[in-house]
């Protein structure tokens, strides 16, 4: 299984889409203000051409509606497009993506979350049939795992939209082809003799909450280790964008596995 430290964006070039494809998949690059954190990736050795871990969103639903027939005809070719990255990592050399994440979300809505809720994780679930029903194959399907949520509203792509076009942005479903990533603000930085750890006040996709996570944990029982260079430098770069993000009050997209930070992205937005 390919680790959560591998997750980036995809571009069309690397998977070599076929044409009429790559045409209709928008590159999946870094949301502006973004700083990714390189250190610590794990080399993992794969065919030329495999898919990598990788982020994408399909939008264009209509109001109240979380079917994807309501989505525009490139945007449902998105949807086929990300099936046929799934069905390629499981070729021989591949290092197969077997989490897929599903985040929905939904516009404003004057009845408010008791709607927004339930039709972001409709959406969501909606999302993952059509990817099944591309995939078209029992035996890859029940490999993968489809972790899901439901943001609601509170993740807005247009803050204060004014059109049906504006609207529809907001009404979206972000494909995750590995972990889905925690949002939030950091509250807390501690370094002390176990290692550094963060607190966390997440916002989205998931429920609303404080949660503590690792950024690295030093070995409790004697000798200790001597860690390669590698690690003190990815240590030092986790705690300095940590510690950024924390005195300038940026949020951050973390990737977290077994409670420990696996990468942390930060938004100046």
């Amino acid at each position: 299984m390919m680790s959560a430290t591998e997750f980036e964006f995809l571009s069309e070039s690397e998977v070599e889409l076929e044409e009429e494809e790559a045409a209709e998949l928008e590159p999946l690059m870094p949301r502006r203000g973004a700083v990714r954190q390189p250190f610590g990736k794990k080399e993992i050795t794969q065919a030329p051409g495999c898919p990598r871990p990788s982020w994408q969103t399909v939008s264009g639903f209509t109001r109240h509606n979380p079917n994807v027939s309501s989505l525009p005809t490139a945007e449902r070719k998105k949807i086929q497009a990300t099936a046929g990255l799934i069905l390629r990592s499981f070729q021989p050399g591949c290092q197969p993506i077997i989490t897929v994440g599903l985040v929905g979300h939904a516009d404003k809505d004057p009845l408010g979350p008791r709607i927004e809720k339930p039709i972001s994780e409709q959406r969501a679930l909606a999302v993952q049939r059509e990817l099944e029903k591309f995939i078209n194959n029992p035996s890859i399907v029940s490999r993968i795992t489809w972790p899901k949520a439901g943001a609601g509203a509170n993740s807005l792509i247009v803050p204060d939209p004014k059109t049906e076009p504006e609207r529809r942005r907001n009404r979206r479903v972000e494909i995750f082809l590995g972990p889905i990533p925690l949002d939030g603000v950091i509250s807390t930085v501690t370094v002390n003799e176990r290692g550094a750890s963060i607190r966390v006040v997440v916002q989205a996709p998931s429920e609303p909450g404080e949660f503590n996570f690792d950024l690295y944990r030093d070995q409790q029982t004697p000798p200790p280790s001597l860690l390669p260079r590698v690690e003190w430098m990815r240590r030092g770069a986790f705690l300095a964008l940590a510690q950024r993000a924390f005195t300038n009050g940026h949020r951050v997209k973390l990737i977290v596995a077994n409670d420990l930070v696996q990468s942390i992205e930060i938004f100046k937005a």
